[in-house]
């Protein structure tokens, strides 16, 4: 199974996709924008290479997994910082088959972070994923509540 958290900075996406691989045994794929990525200084080029190298991190992996991002997030940030898309969006957006996703809402405290950039927007950009993500008919369940509570959400999403 390959599942995918998402959603806005902030809003819980490292720490309940860390504990759903622990709690089913997953292998976890971090987010390699926090490993290329030393401050907000970038430029277009920079976020393609950090979707490709995303990409490759997930397609080394044939088991189970859980991914600390996915292809909404890096559309949404093309799109919000850039404004538009990389001409090869779509081949890039259809090499990238999950089985599920789960949406964090931004429901839980902002933590401070240098490579974030929206304290004050989160709730427009929490729209824009679950927007993005009706319009491409991906399955989905939001998460809401402390980690507890949404790592019980998944659990019980993935029972049924």
């Amino acid at each position: 199974m390959r599942i995918a958290v998402t959603g806005p900075e902030s809003s819980g996406k490292s720490a309940i996709a860390m504990r759903i691989a622990e709690a089913l045994g997953y292998f976890y794929i971090p987010e390699y924008a926090r490993i290329y990525l030393e401050d907000n200084n970038y430029a277009f080029d920079d976020v393609v290479q950090i979707a490709k190298s995303q990409l490759q991190l997930w397609q080394h992996h044939d088991g189970d997994v859980v991914l600390d991002t996915d292809v909404n997030v890096l559309e949404i940030w093309f799109l919000e910082r850039f404004g538009k898309l990389p001409d090869s969006w779509n081949e890039y957006r259809s090499s990238y088959p999950l089985d599920f996703t789960f949406l964090c809402a931004p429901d839980i405290p902002y933590e401070e972070d240098p490579l974030r950039e929206n304290p004050d927007d989160r709730d427009r950009l929490f729209d824009l994923y679950q927007e993005l993500l009706e319009k491409k008919n991906v399955p989905y369940l939001v998460l809401k509540g402390d980690i507890e509570q949404r790592l019980e959400q998944v659990l019980e999403h993935i029972r049924h």
